[in-house]
């Protein structure tokens, strides 16, 4: 399944491609971060909210290394902003100071390990008072028993949160290092943890709808063709996924029969996500043939409740994608065929 929503994801990628430079603009600030970046959106989300720089030249160097002053600046500049300002002393010794290092010792200018970002972002969820649990059956990571008990709690609780997980051997390596664009998707995923556990993530969906169009077809979970991510349950589709291979989620496949119109209402939990919804011609292998139904596939702010309706006349098969980068946090009601 997962391969399955992928492959749609990167098919609606290519047709993104072909949107107005403008609302490209808004998606890729960095000339070396192409819209079909993994991690674009995480990268926009955490430079909008001033958590991360790019560099002078225009670009964001996605692949180079993390140290630890600039992973530290990261969760700096976005969770301990009137610490650092009533400290002194050089940066280090600020950031010391103030516990932004988790309370472990590392070097600061050697790119930061998994072990101290997993400690780096524990001390944050601390300090914002988000109660999170830790592993129940700490046996999912292959290599537990050789984790130092110093970094075992931030470990267990970073896994648990999906924070940070492990590698496809099972296992956590935590002396493994990470990318700047690894970073971005991490520093989206804890502040997502932090706006959840300080307000309800189980977002209210929409009423339901008194009327819809004679001869509407409305949607429930024995009428999508596949699922994928979400749970259905009393007339509203439920998404709280979390990935870090790069797989898609929050997509819904959809037969139509003849309509010309899906209307559909989201609402999203505590990340911006973006809506599309894409026709499939799955009897021809021709991507071309497939087609954006939503014009200009619209970003939707956290923590709101909007209505769709796509065109989708000519399209056999239909995916309705919600997805903020590779994640999903959302609820999709009211779902409707009708001409």
């Amino acid at each position: 399944m997962k391969k399955r929503v992928f492959s749609i994801f990167l098919a609606l990628c290519m047709a993104v491609v072909l949107l107005p430079t403008a609302a490209m603009a808004a998606t890729t600030p960095f000339t070396d971060v192409p819209f079909t970046h993994w991690a674009a959106t995480e990268i926009t989300d955490m430079v909008d909210a001033g958590a991360i720089q790019g560099y002078k030249d225009g670009t964001f160097k996605p692949s180079n290394s993390v140290t630890g002053i600039q992973f530290c600046r990261m969760i700096g500049r976005q969770y301990y902003v009137t610490e650092i300002a009533a400290a002194t002393g050089d940066e280090a010794t600020i950031f010391t100071k103030v516990g932004v290092n988790g309370g472990v010792q590392f070097n600061y200018n050697d790119p930061i390990t998994r072990y101290n970002m997993a400690a780096v972002m524990y001390a944050v969820l601390q300090h914002k008072g988000v109660q999170a649990q830790e592993l129940s059956d700490t046996s999912v990571i292959g290599d537990w028993s050789s984790i130092p008990s110093t970094y075992q709690k931030a470990v267990s609780i970073c896994y648990n949160l999906g924070l940070l997980t492990g590698t496809k051997e099972g296992t956590f390596n935590g002396a493994g290092v990470m990318n700047r664009a690894q970073a971005a998707a991490v520093m989206s995923r804890l502040a997502n943890s932090v706006a959840k556990g300080s307000t309800s993530s189980t977002q209210t969906p929409a009423s339901p709808v008194s009327s819809i169009p004679a001869g509407a077809k409305v949607i429930t979970g024995s009428d999508v063709v596949d699922i994928g991510t979400f749970t259905y349950k009393d007339g509203v589709f439920v998404s709280d996924y979390t990935d870090w291979d790069g797989n898609a989620g929050g997509g819904l496949d959809i037969s139509n029969n003849g309509y010309t119109k899906l209307t559909f209402t989201v609402t999203t939990a505590a990340a911006r996500h973006q809506i599309s919804v894409l026709g499939l011609h799955r009897e021809t292998p021709d991507p071309t043939d497939n087609k954006l139904c939503l014009p200009d596939a619209p970003i939707q702010d956290a923590n709101t409740t909007a209505t769709y309706t796509a065109d989708v006349s000519g399209a056999r098969n239909l995916q309705l994608q919600v997805c903020h980068g590779t994640d999903s946090y959302c609820t999709v009601s009211n779902i409707y065929l009708h001409n």
